[in-house]
């Protein structure tokens, strides 16, 4: 079907507007309507057939040079689309990395508190050394084992030292489960005969670590004695516990 418009008639012939054509017809909304009217040979003083083409109004239709510019606009846009897609791809993956990461540190905060409160509950033991672990990292690649003293019944005779002895293995298999790849150095605070105090540092490998600006801004995050290296998947998180 047709609408009803007043679109401009030209009477073309031999590729030449000739005149106006009237009136007005029904014309397809396409880029291509034209109605064709055959003129006799008497008619405009023409000996052949003429051509009469609809042409709407300026700016309804682009012209024929112009054909195919929306399908170059449609690529360019599934073009710039695909990039976002892709930006926005990285950013979540990012993000979750990001939160991974942040989780580990507030699993190591709950894990340096544990020790704080055991350090306190068991201040005999802390001020003989009890709590002190400066093993390396390779060094606590194996599974902690528990002692033979576990001081969980009425009748055991535990002394401080067995009591820490107990808290610490406990305290780094805890570690050991709740972060990949766990480990703990707990050094006391020497120097100062009045500060009853540790520094600890729970230590885990962070697989979030995937490319240098990743990695710890501190060179200093982890003790020397821990010897990781020039590993930087290796993360610590350093707590000063006072007694």
């Amino acid at each position: 079907m047709g609408k009803s418009c007043e679109p401009i008639l030209y009477l073309y012939y031999n590729g030449e507007r000739f005149i106006q054509c009237n009136p007005p017809l029904m014309y397809q909304q396409s880029r291509t309507s034209q109605r064709t009217a055959s003129r006799d040979n008497n008619m405009f003083g023409l000996k052949k057939s003429a051509v009469c083409f609809v042409f709407p109004k300026e700016g309804q239709f682009l012209s024929r040079r112009e054909m195919g510019a929306s399908l170059i606009e449609v690529l360019v846009s599934i073009v710039i689309a695909s990039i976002a897609l892709l930006a926005l791809a990285g950013v979540n993956a990012a993000a979750l990395r990001y939160t991974k990461m942040s989780q580990y540190r507030a699993t190591a905060t709950m894990l340096a508190a544990d020790i704080g409160e055991r350090m306190r509950a068991n201040k005999a033991g802390f001020l003989v050394n009890g709590y002190q672990y400066v093993t390396d990292f390779a060094g606590q690649s194996a599974a902690p084992l528990l002692p033979a003293q576990l001081c969980d019944t009425a009748v055991s005779s535990c002394s401080e030292t067995d009591i820490a002895t107990l808290d610490l293995v406990q305290w780094r298999i805890l570690v050991r489960n709740q972060l990949p790849e766990g480990a703990v150095f707990v050094q006391r605070q020497i120097g100062d005969p009045t500060l009853i105090a540790a520094d600890v540092w729970v230590v885990w490998r962070d697989p979030a670590v995937a490319s240098t600006d990743e990695s710890p801004a501190s060179v200093n995050e982890c003790p020397d004695g821990l010897n990781k290296g020039a590993d930087a998947s290796i993360r610590c998180g350093f707590f000063r516990i006072n007694l």
